[in-house]
């Protein structure tokens, strides 16, 4: 990508796409890594034999989100299952998703969906 005065804002001449399921963070990270490694490399051998295609980017599509606080990581007994494993998924160590129980803090590192994700927990 180019780099210009806006976030995220400029030219770009390759992209690759990941799917990101039910992976953790940490899981779709090292993905995402090694396909930017990819990228990279060849982008560089393109711009190196002058074969490079920049395209711009449409700055009404361009978007962005705000960082993740703690305060979101903290999984809700009234929200839905589904909700809360996407925060499970979406932790990190710095960020982990997390609960109280019986007054003590708990750190949650895997969740999965049973079958009937619209179940509400009533309580934990």
């Amino acid at each position: 990508m180019r780099m210009v005065h806006g976030v995220d804002a400029g030219a770009y001449c390759r992209q690759a796409e990941v799917e990101v399921g039910d992976k953790g963070c940490a899981e779709l990270m090292s993905e995402l890594a090694e396909v930017g490694a990819r990228e990279l490399a060849a982008a560089l051998v393109q711009m190196g034999d002058g074969s490079v295609t920049w395209v711009e980017q449409d700055p009404a599509l361009v978007t962005s989100a705000a960082k993740v606080t703690k305060a979101e990581m903290r999984l809700d007994p009234s929200d839905t299952a589904r909700a809360n494993a996407r925060r499970v998924q979406a932790s990190t160590d710095a960020a982990p998703a997390r609960l109280e129980l019986s007054g003590r803090g708990l750190r949650v590192l895997a969740a999965r969906r049973a079958d009937d994700s619209s179940e509400r927990v009533t309580s934990w």
